[in-house]
């Protein structure tokens, strides 16, 4: 069985090690294939993307270590890029001229209502509250469309390879201080948006981080999405958002034995080059067969 992690952070952004310490934990691990999807560098005030300064670094870096560590473990060259409306996107020329693996799209920002202003949803709570406050006065149903409106928009416009966090505006809403995500408008908006990724063909991602940090007692997306998510057959593939080597595998046999007792029979992972399924077992996927004979555009789980 094997081991596998796209969505991993260093120090190139906002993580704490070398890409290559980061290696050699992965394969003193047992992992197959990992892929480094530093935070592409955004042109609006943030504390976690990489520097534009270092972008060609990166990229050099991790190409220089698939090379050197070919024979012991499959390493690819990613970008978790943010989509912000005329501003960046997976599709922007500086994610395109990198020739990558793969890219990760998140939503970690959005305009507010009046166009005059960025806000970002996920450095803390306050930030959060003042998002709602300031930027869509006071109107948690306005966040809530226009997050979900910005994920469909960057999947029909940017395609990006896989989704990521789907359901990040939960993340400081503990308590249910601002919505309810168990309402017909929020469920709505979230099955509206499930229908965007099945029909661009994205793969939707199984984010453990809130998981194992204790943030969350469900994976993201939550159980109700991930089991709509299998209804609509919508491919998943499964990553721990690590920011540090020690979390390369945190809470993943965890994600793959709650994927199985739902339902999900496989899971997509990038092996040999290009993107496939594979039979999720409990303690990773069985990469020796691809499993389904279908490509990617015919679905997924089902």
């Amino acid at each position: 069985m094997a081991l596998t992690n796209y969505h991993i952070h260093s120090i190139y952004c906002d993580g704490k090690d070398d890409l290559e310490s980061i290696v050699i934990e992965a394969i003193h691990r047992g992992f197959k294939a990992i892929g480094f999807s530093s935070h592409c560098p955004l042109p609006v005030e943030n504390n976690y993307s990489m520097k534009y300064d270092k972008l060609a670094q990166y990229c050099q870096e991790v190409r220089m270590l698939r090379s050197k560590y070919s024979k012991l473990i499959q390493i690819y060259l990613g970008l978790e890029v943010d989509f912000i409306e005329n501003v960046i996107s997976p599709a922007s020329p500086i994610v395109l001229f990198q020739q990558l693996d793969f890219t990760i799209g998140t939503v970690h920002s959005l305009w507010g209502k009046d166009g005059n202003k960025v806000y970002q949803l996920n450095t803390n709570t306050d930030t959060f509250l003042k998002a709602v406050k300031e930027g869509f006065h006071s109107n948690p149903a306005s966040l809530i469309r226009t997050y979900f409106a910005a994920i469909r928009r960057m999947v029909e416009t940017s395609k990006p390879t896989v989704i990521g966090h789907f359901d990040l505006i939960k993340v400081h809403n503990n308590g249910y201080v601002v919505f309810d995500p168990d309402t017909e408008f929020y469920q709505s908006e979230v099955e509206n948006t499930l229908k965007v990724i099945k029909a661009n063909n994205s793969i939707l991602e199984v984010n453990t981080r809130g998981f194992y940090k204790g943030s969350s007692t469900e994976f993201s997306p939550s159980d109700k999405i991930l089991n709509k998510a299998l209804d609509l057959q919508i491919p998943i593939t499964v990553n721990t958002d690590a920011h540090s080597k020690d979390e390369l595998d945190s809470a993943l046999t965890n994600a793959y034995e709650y994927l199985r007792e739902i339902g999900f029979t496989y899971a997509y992972a990038l092996i040999d080059g290009s993107w496939n399924p594979y039979l999720i077992t409990e303690y990773g996927l069985n990469t020796e067969h691809v499993y389904h004979p279908t490509i990617l555009s015919e679905g997924a789980n089902g």
